[in-house]
């Protein structure tokens, strides 16, 4: 899977700018497991909670290409509030996609 994430809004207010990029082919399984989980609990927290609003808020784009060119886009706002159930996931993707 190949996976890029982009990130908009925030104090900046900048249009979109690449945060990371990652294929998974090429990784460790245990990493892949990693990214599968963070994504499994993104589209669990954004159906039970959906996007927080605000236009100074940073706004994450996840593309997402399966292996067989299947693509999904998962959006996610980060309004810094601790009890937000995307964050968790959304930082543990971006911890790996950036290392």
């Amino acid at each position: 899977m190949k996976i890029t994430v982009t990130q908009s809004g925030g104090i900046t207010g900048e249009d979109f700018i690449e945060v990371g990029h990652i294929d998974t082919s090429g990784r460790a399984p245990a990493e892949g497991e990693r990214i599968e989980r963070a994504l499994t609990a993104l589209r669990q927290a954004l159906s039970d909670t959906g996007l927080a609003i605000g236009a100074d808020l940073p706004e994450y784009r996840i593309d997402l290409q399966a292996e067989d060119g299947t693509r999904e886009t998962i959006v996610v706002t980060d309004d810094m509030d601790p009890a937000n159930p995307t964050l968790p996931p959304l930082r543990d993707l971006l911890e790996v996609i950036s290392a």
